[in-house]
């Protein structure tokens, strides 16, 4: 992507010189802020050649254990044939703002890489549509791997140092101590299941497997009503059964009333009656459902 002006300023990509001179500035006038600065943005967020250069200096003298001052980040940086002067970095340095600032100012700098990130994205994507002749079956997923690769920046968390994963640990360890035996995660409805795994806690994978027709289904539907009694918001993605199969498989459990008569449409008006009943009880329930089939 061009730099330094080359692109005129009717098409110049969105970013902000103030935020990624505030970053800079600020670890230069105190190395120690570079803890909190690289959590946030890597080298390539900037938007200036030169910028991007003066980090990516700063960074190495951090990881070699040595001080990122002025006078060296630019003694490097001349060895690299770069224009990066003293009088530069010390003007980066007096205009920086309070450091109380700075993880904002960070996060505007990652902010506009993803931008530009997108635009270049869509220039693809309108480059490979212009050229699509409709023989090319992966056309969709191409696009979407494109957007997903624009975003992956912000998906991703990144390196998190230990001493904060202790923190949340603890964190967690107390707040599970104070519950005084009582059920941690969410409930799944059946009392010897949530004794075994005491709920189902955050970021945990439970693969339910059987062969066809043994219920795994029903099984997982009864997990999801038990979440929503409980005030917790459900998603059901689906990749066999459509969302009015979903739905009907809900109500008929609801309503204790044959799956198989709503496949056939052979049911009595006092089933009729009583799917009703399960529908206003599906909708009344705490939490939001969504499905995604």
């Amino acid at each position: 992507m061009p730099r330094d002006g080359v692109m005129s300023r009717a098409i110049l990509p969105p970013h902000s010189l103030t935020a990624e001179k505030a970053v800079l500035g600020a670890v230069l006038n105190n190395p120690q802020l570079l803890i909190d600065v690289s959590d946030i943005v890597r080298i390539e967020h900037f938007y200036l050649e030169i910028h991007q250069l003066i980090y990516e200096v700063i960074c190495r003298l951090d990881r070699e254990g040595r001080s990122a001052d002025v006078i060296t980040v630019a003694e490097i940086a001349k060895q690299q044939r770069s224009e990066v002067s003293v009088p530069y970095l010390s003007e980066l340095v007096d205009s920086c703002p309070i450091t109380l600032n700075l993880e904002h100012y960070a996060s505007v700098v990652k902010d506009y890489f993803v931008r530009r990130n997108v635009i270049d994205s869509c220039r693809n994507i309108i480059k490979k549509a212009t050229q699509y002749d409709g023989g090319n079956e992966e056309f969709l997923e191409e696009i979407e791997r494109e957007f997903q690769r624009a975003t992956e920046v912000r998906r991703s968390d990144g390196l998190t140092p230990s001493e904060e994963v202790i923190s949340e640990t603890l964190a967690e360890l107390d707040r599970r101590a104070r519950l005084k035996g009582k059920l941690s995660g969410v409930t799944s409805g059946f009392r010897d299941l949530d004794e075994l795994t005491g709920g189902w806690q955050q970021s945990d994978l439970i693969i339910l497997a059987a062969r066809p027709g043994m219920g795994k289904t029903a099984l997982a539907l009864n997990w999801v009503t038990s979440a929503l009694k409980k005030e917790h918001a459900t998603v059901v993605f689906s990749l066999e059964m459509s969302k009015t199969q979903l739905m009907m498989r809900l109500m008929s459990t609801d309503a204790r009333v044959n799956s198989a008569k709503l496949r056939s449409g052979t049911i009595t008006d006092r089933e009729q009656d009583k799917l009703m009943e399960g529908a206003r009880n599906i909708s009344n329930l705490p939490a939001r459902f969504s499905i995604d089939d």
